[in-house]
C-alpha cells in the first residue's frame, strides 16, 4: 500500500490513510474477508468491515501515477466544487444543496497486483463491463480508492457530487470505477450518465443471493447505507421457498427506501462481520 501524503482537497478534510488495514492487513481482517467470500455467490473483497463509510469506490487504471500530484488533486477539488463545465450536466441534477455543504473524502492507492484487490473477487463485479472496460479493469496497475461520509441529501443527490471524485479520477486516467458498497462496476461513460440522469436508478442497490447453511438461502441488499439505511438480510430460507421469499424481502426493501429508517427492522444481522458494511438488520 502506498500514500500521498501531506495534500488537502479545498472541499474536503485532509487526506488520510484509512485503508492502511485493507491494503496491509491484519490476520484478523484477512480472515474474516476470507471468510465472508467463502459464503459469497457474489464473492468479493471488502477493504476493511472495521471502517464504515456510507461511499466506498475504487477506480482500477493502469497508470501507476494516477493522482500522485498536488495538481491532480486540484483537478478532483474543481470537479466536485462545481467549477467548469465539464460536469456541469451532473451538478445540475443536484436540487438541493445546503450553503457551504462539502463533500468529505479520502483517497488512497494500491500498486498492483495487490492481496487486498483479488482478481478472482472482481471478477463477478466486472463480468458484465463491456469487453474491453474488462480488459482494462483485468491490467489494471493501480488502484485508487475513494471513500466518503458526506452529508446525506434529498434524492440521493450527495451520491451525485461524491460520485464526480471516482468519475472525474476515471476520466482523467482511463479508469474503471467500481462501487465497493453496491458491490458494481461501471465504465467512466456508464457512470457520468448514472450521475446525470434524472433519478438515480434501481443499480445504486443491489440484491444478493448467498447458500446458507443445511442448503437453505439467504438474501441480502446492498447499497443501503449510500442513503442512510440499514442493509437487510433475511436467512435461512428453504430452496423452494426463494421466489415468495424474494418477493417480501423485495417490499420490506421498498418501504425502507419509501418511508426511511424507521421501517428497519430492530434486530441485527448475524452473518460475518465481512460480509455487510455500516448497519445491517434482520428481517425474520
Amino acid at each position: 500500500m502506498r500514500a500521498l501524503q501531506a495534500l488537502t482537497l479545498g472541499l474536503a478534510s485532509a487526506l488520510s490513510l484509512m485503508l492502511a488495514s485493507a491494503c496491509g492487513g491484519t490476520s484478523g481482517a484477512s480472515d474474516r474477508r476470507a471468510a465472508a467470500a467463502a459464503l459469497a455467490e457474489d464473492a468479493s473483497f471488502w477493504p476493511d468491515p472495521d471502517v464504515k463509510s456510507l461511499q466506498l469506490y475504487v477506480v482500477l487504471t493502469p497508470d501507476p501515477q494516477a493522482m500522485q500530484s498536488p495538481d491532480a488533486f486540484a483537478g478532483v477539488d474543481a470537479a466536485v466544487n462545481g467549477e467548469g463545465a465539464r460536469y456541469a450536466a451532473v451538478r445540475g441534477k443536484a436540487r438541493v444543496v445546503p450553503s457551504g455543504y462539502k463533500v468529505d473524502f479520502s483517497v488512497d492507492f494500491a500498486d498492483l497486483p495487490h492481496p487486498a484487490v483479488d482478481p478472482a473477487q472482481l471478477a463477478p463485479m466486472i463480468k458484465q463491463l463491456p469487453a474491453d472496460a474488462r480488459a482494462l479493469a483485468e491490467g489494471a496497475k493501480l488502484a485508487v480508492f475513494v471513500r466518503s461520509d458526506a452529508r446525506i441529501l434529498p434524492h440521493g443527490d450527495h451520491l451525485r457530487l461524491t460520485g464526480l471524485v471516482p468519475l472525474s479520477i476515471a476520466d482523467k486516467w482511463d479508469g474503471v470505477i467500481i462501487d465497493l458498497t453496491a458491490r458494481r462496476a461501471w465504465t467512466k461513460d456508464q457512470w457520468q450518465a448514472e450521475l446525470a440522469g434524472e433519478r438515480l436508478s434501481d443499480k445504486q442497490l443491489r440484491m444478493v443471493t448467498r447458500d446458507d447453511a443445511d442448503g437453505k438461502k439467504w438474501l441480502l441488499t446492498r447499497g443501503n447505507p449510500k442513503f442512510g439505511l440499514p442493509d437487510l438480510e433475511m436467512r435461512g430460507i428453504p430452496a423452494a421457498d426463494l421466489e415468495a421469499a424474494r418477493g417480501r424481502f423485495s417490499k420490506l426493501q421498498q418501504r425502507l427506501q419509501a418511508q426511511g429508517p424507521s421501517q428497519a427492522p430492530a434486530t441485527p444481522c448475524t452473518g460475518p462481520k465481512g460480509t455487510y458494511d455500516a448497519d445491517c438488520r434482520q428481517v425474520r
